[in-house]
């Protein structure tokens, strides 16, 4: 892997001219010492035993923040406070939560999004090594001499888990990247999808013994595969809206049989297959995570006997290029009960779960930010009342762009929240059906509902989606002005809007 000082040179010069434009901000915005508006700063260059200023900044929003709360802003005509964020990498090992005492405050960068709050973890060149033989042997023989392996533990990822034996969003799955690309997980086949050609068994997912589906698979490539080691499908098993991920218990290789270690609700087997028959040779499903199968540039998987990361680095891969794992489950930001916070021209970026969780309080807001490389949802606002999501880019995520639910049903009280002029896409990464652009209301992944009314969901841009633009329940919200194109794009029975049966859903304008 050659490389040149070139890459290094650029990337010094614009931060250079990012540090300029943020200090030329800094002074538009009258954010110094003297102002009346109080303000303290934050660097990844700076010390938490400096005093915060723009000449001497804190190292982490911690410090900011316990400074700010030093500083009464409890009266109705208070100013808020600001902490603000340099440009670079603030990098995360938890989330970064702010409550009740920290109402009135405004986290922000530079207008051009060049500070970036990071969970990622850094994946360091002295980590990265040659695939040990066993492993190198699995590997296609076009892929040995550039593949790459990481031990999990020498990326303090010692505990990590494998997948439970069925998901339906990643399965707790690290995600990779490199130069803040995501990469994908390695799969067979690399396009289209394989096809069962025969269900011997639907199996049984409800009243009775579980048991897993049976069938025979149509290549007799499931025979190179080694089972004891983990071998996981992903599939639209019964209907082409519900799909999961399964491990499998067991492989014939001389006939081709596939016994699956978990059942699907409604067994394995299409839905529409003519009466008195399993199936009907059509159901769609893939491997993954195989070692077997890194065959394409990007493709990674994990060997879980080993605990190691295997990777085929992406076109383009030099000695600057910048690699991270995701694997922080918690949200980047969390907001509880405050009122008046604002998060505003940040990238949020490089979670396993959510980017911006808001629970209660009272105009929580996120403005001109960018949310992405994220496994959970951009942003998700739960119960309080007129939360916002404006001026927004919402990209590569592992499940949903936005989440609003509040207010009332019985009593028809709005919670008043909005999603306005954000540009969301390429969400449902993980998570590939229910997952939409915007979710005003439904259900959370623990089953629990979420009430909404009155939300206003305004000029949004939603495209390139696997399922729907819009899922939505409750009462009274307005959608207008909304342009949706290229959805539903490995799903079907959905709709652009798509809601639920349930006749008290009343009031909503479209």
């Amino acid at each position: 892997m050659q490389g040149t000082w070139s890459g290094d040179i650029r990337r010094v010069w614009a931060l250079v001219w990012a540090m300029v434009a943020w200090c030329a901000a800094m002074t538009a915005a009258g954010a110094s010492a003297g102002d009346a508006s109080p303000a303290w700063f934050v660097a990844p260059s700076g010390s938490d035993a400096h005093a915060g200023t723009q000449a001497e900044p804190f190292a982490t929003l911690e410090r900011a923040r316990a400074a700010a709360r030093e500083h009464d802003r409890s009266a109705a005509d208070a100013e808020p406070a600001t902490i603000w964020l340099a440009p670079g990498i603030h990098v995360r090992s938890g989330p970064f939560v702010l409550g009740s005492r920290d109402s009135k405050l405004v986290i922000r960068g530079p207008a051009d999004r060049t500070a970036r709050i990071h969970a990622g973890r850094l994946i360091g060149r002295d980590a990265m090594r040659p695939p040990p033989a066993a492993l190198l042997e699995r590997l296609p023989a076009e892929s040995r001499e550039r593949a790459v392996a990481i031990e999990l533990a020498a990326v303090g990822l010692a505990d990590l888990a494998p997948p439970p034996d069925i998901y339906i969003d990643g399965g707790g799955m690290p995600d990779l990247y490199v130069d803040d690309v995501p990469l994908p997980l390695a799969r067979w086949p690399n396009g289209a999808a394989a096809t069962i050609e025969k269900v011997i068994d639907r199996g049984q997912g409800v009243g009775g013994p579980r048991r897993g589906g049976v069938f025979i698979a149509r290549d007799d490539r499931v025979g190179r595969w080694p089972v004891a080691e983990g071998v996981w499908l992903e599939g639209y098993w019964r209907v082409p809206w519900d799909p999961a991920t399964i491990r499998v218990q067991a492989i014939d290789p001389a006939s081709r049989r596939v016994d699956l270690a978990a059942a699907v609700q409604g067994g394995i087997g299409s839905k529409y297959a003519p009466k008195g028959e399993l199936g009907d040779g059509k159901e769609p499903w893939w491997a993954v995570n195989l070692p077997e199968e890194i065959d394409l540039p990007g493709e990674w998987c994990i060997h879980w006997p080993a605990k190691t990361l295997l990777v085929l680095p992406p076109a383009g891969f030099s000695p600057q290029s910048v690699v991270r794992i995701a694997a922080q489950k918690e949200p980047v930001v969390r907001i509880e009960d405050a009122t008046m916070v604002a998060l505003q021209d940040l990238v949020i970026e490089g979670g396993l779960g959510d980017g911006v969780a808001i629970s209660g309080g009272h105009k929580g807001l996120v403005l001109g930010c960018t949310l992405r490389n994220l496994g959970g949802n951009g942003v998700v606002a739960v119960g309080g009342t007129k939360h916002a999501v404006r001026g927004c880019d919402i990209y590569a995520l592992g499940e949903g762009g936005i989440v609003l639910a509040g207010g009332d049903r019985a009593t028809l009280t709005a919670c008043g929240h909005a999603a306005r002029n954000n540009d969301i896409h390429h969400v449902g990464l993980r998570r590939k059906t229910y997952a939409p652009a915007i979710k005003v209301g439904g259900m959370t992944k623990e089953n629990r509902r979420l009430d909404a009314v009155g939300c206003r969901v305004a000029d949004n841009f939603l495209h390139d989606l696997p399922h729907a633009a819009v899922l939505y329940t409750g009462n009274d919200h307005v959608f207008e002005r909304n342009e949706v194109c290229r959805v539903a794009l490995t799903s079907s029975d959905v709709g652009a809007f798509y809601s639920s049966h349930d006749w008290t859903s009343h009031g909503n304008v479209l």
